[in-house]
């Protein structure tokens, strides 16, 4: 038996991608999930931003590295750093006009007519760099943060950690991540660990009290034992608290 002549892999190829890709507004820009997951199953992530006419920056926004710093490799080690600039050399895209924001962002700019090249160099340059986490040392134990999203990518949601949160009076801040479920708003969840809970919920409330985002689209997910009733009823009035121990569930009723 031979191959059909008329199948067109590369269409069929495609085509899959393109329907499992997702490409939603992100800030100024548009962020571009592809199916194509990282080692700890994680996907690969794009943000394609303008930054003059027929001009875009594209960066991975330190998703490598921040992967990469989970499985606990040192990008900052002499041994690594060689590896690490070697990935970046691989871009092969222009400088960029905006500097990056730190020194481990795989980042660089394309013109129109060079996206799709750009965006699969990106991609295969991400996933490279995915491939020093067998680098890392023995695993740690992950942070209540980290756990939380964890438990979004075993939910099968996309989810952008460290993603920014609009501010109504200007600017951004960072929260824990962001999700992104079918077919409903995004939601920007922040973890609150047991360790300071006066601290974290200082923080919390000053993140979603001046965002720009309705309060429905805003989750606190605190830890066993966190802080006291008042924090919890005070961060009830401008997020949707969820128990660590009903996290699962509440990510079971998103993808519903």
């Amino acid at each position: 038996m031979s191959i059909d002549v008329d199948l067109d892999l590369a269409a069929v190829f495609s085509g899959a991608v393109r329907e499992s890709a997702i490409d939603v507004p992100y800030g100024d820009g548009r962020l571009l999930t592809l199916p194509w997951a990282l080692h700890n199953g994680e996907c690969v992530a794009i943000l394609v931003e303008p930054v003059a006419d027929g001009l875009y920056r594209l960066s991975d926004r330190g998703l490598a590295a921040d992967v990469l710093a989970t499985a606990n490799v040192d990008l900052g080690s002499p041994s690594l750093q060689g590896r690490w600039q070697t990935v970046q050399r691989s871009l092969a895209l222009r400088p960029s006009v905006v500097p990056p924001p730190n020194a481990y962002e795989l980042s660089g700019d394309a013109t129109t007519d060079e996206l799709g090249t750009a965006l699969t160099t990106l991609a295969e340059a991400i996933l490279r760099a995915d491939g020093l986490q067998i680098l890392g040392k023995p695993d740690r134990q992950l942070t209540f943060a980290e756990r939380v999203v964890k438990d979004v990518y075993s939910a099968e949601l996309p989810a952008t950690p460290r993603a920014p949160l609009p501010n109504r009076f200007g600017g951004q801040r960072r929260v824990t991540c962001r999700i992104d479920p079918p077919r409903k708003p995004a939601l920007f969840v922040q973890a609150l660990a047991s360790g300071d809970p006066n601290a974290s919920y200082d923080h919390a409330r000053a993140l979603f009290a001046d965002a720009q985002i309705d309060r429905q689209q805003l989750i606190s997910v605190i830890q066993p034992h966190w802080g006291q009733a008042w924090h919890r009823e005070a961060l009830a009035a401008v997020s949707h608290v969820v128990d660590g121990d009903q996290w699962h569930a509440e990510l079971r009723r998103l993808v519903a």
